[in-house]
């Protein structure tokens, strides 16, 4: 190898380093080079050459203040997951889950929620009509005390089903055909003559009034202290066409003034009240805001011989209760149970034993008379 002079020697370091060294070479002065940085051609790793016309791309290095470019699609992401989330939020419903509890939440129109009745669905009202009631707390309290029984027999309000309690409609299409139940009229007749009896049916008032005057003789219908319909519930528009589930609100009929001024002690202070009405129904549902206060009857579907003489038990039953200080404290420790099939099927206790009463039938002044048949007078 050729021996190269001091002056070659230079030129080759600054060739290599890009620098120039004085000829003091422990400080070594860093030079710009007007050429190109890159003499050799030597491709630099991880550089990308860059047009002059266009501008140089971001770094994907950022300072630490600012957030990476990787945490846009995580921060879209979880926007995602939360639309998600919120769409599995349980609904806005006016009811508790599966306990047609009503929760006080407005809804307009008639609810989508459904309650059974008899295995029959129907619509829940909307809150505007009422909703799903409940027992007040002091109705509670009232039929949580002990009932005694009275010298004299009490007057009952006693409010009295159509469909399924008196009688049977066998078809839709024609709500005024009808089949009535077993004693539906000898029944009638003695309540008429006994207590103040209002009829009150989920049907419509010209449905009510027509088959009314059919079962019942005129000389009757007189006594008759209300004919309430489906105007009475306080339905809005929509849910008095729909299929809904009707409440019999007893507080309803109790603070109607009309029938107030039915009581025979009116003008001394005395009122309709938990302690002295009955509800004669087939469905417990519609009774929920006064439980304590329902006979509840099999459903009649039209059984031209029924097996169970079920209105002469609801008789014995309301001479019972007009023994009885508190109707709903007494329902509530002895409820009506109907013998479903004649004599004394087995686990059904009698009557007497139930209700602790005498059978005999009485009179607006308490006076006993014979019971013959459903009380009528022989």
């Amino acid at each position: 190898m050729e021996d190269k002079t001091e002056e070659e020697f230079e030129a080759l370091i600054q060739t290599i380093g890009g620098i120039s060294i004085s000829k003091d070479t422990k400080n070594p002065i860093p030079t710009t080079s007007s050429s190109s940085s890159n003499p050799t051609n030597t491709p630099e790793p991880h550089r990308t050459p860059v047009p002059s016309s266009q501008t140089p791309a971001k770094s994907n290095l950022t300072s630490p203040s600012q957030p990476p470019q990787d945490s846009q699609p995580q921060k879209a992401k979880t926007t995602s997951a939360r639309k998600k989330k919120k769409n599995h939020e349980p609904d806005s419903s006016p009811f508790n889950r599966g306990t047609n509890q009503f929760k006080g939440k407005s809804t307009k129109g008639s609810s989508s929620k459904m309650v059974t009745n008899h295995g029959k669905p129907k619509m829940v009202p909307s809150w505007e009509s009422g909703g799903v009631p409940d027992p007040s707390p002091e109705y509670l309290t009232n039929a949580s005390t002990i009932p005694h029984q009275l010298q004299v027999p009490q007057h009952l309000l006693v409010v009295i089903d159509l469909n399924g309690t008196i009688l049977f409609r066998p078809s839709r299409l024609n709500p005024k055909s009808y089949i009535a139940r077993p004693n539906a009229l000898r029944f009638l007749q003695y309540c008429i003559e006994t207590f103040s009896v209002v009829i009150w049916s989920s049907a419509r008032p010209d449905n009510v009034n027509f088959l009314v005057n059919v079962i019942i003789p005129p000389a009757l219908c007189k006594k008759i202290v209300a004919v309430w319909a489906r105007d009475k519930f306080n339905l809005t528009p929509r849910d008095y066409v729909t299929r809904v589930q009707c409440y019999k609100r007893l507080t309803r009929v109790w603070q109607d003034p009309t029938i107030a001024q039915t009581h025979p002690h009116f003008n001394m202070g005395a009122r309709w009240d938990q302690t002295n009405t009955v509800l004669i129904d087939d469905s417990m549902e519609k009774a929920r805001s006064e439980p304590y206060n329902l006979i509840e009857v099999p459903e009649f579907l039209g059984e031209e011989h029924e097996h169970a003489e079920i209105l002469p038990q609801v008789h014995h039953h309301l001479n019972y209760l007009a023994m009885q200080s508190n109707v709903s404290a007494s329902l509530k420790m002895f409820p009506f149970r109907a013998v479903s099939a004649p004599g004394n099927p087995q686990g059904v206790a009698p009557l007497d034993s139930q209700l602790g009463s005498s059978g005999q039938d009485y009179n607006h002044n308490g006076d006993e008379r014979p019971a013959t048949g459903l009380g009528l007078q022989a």
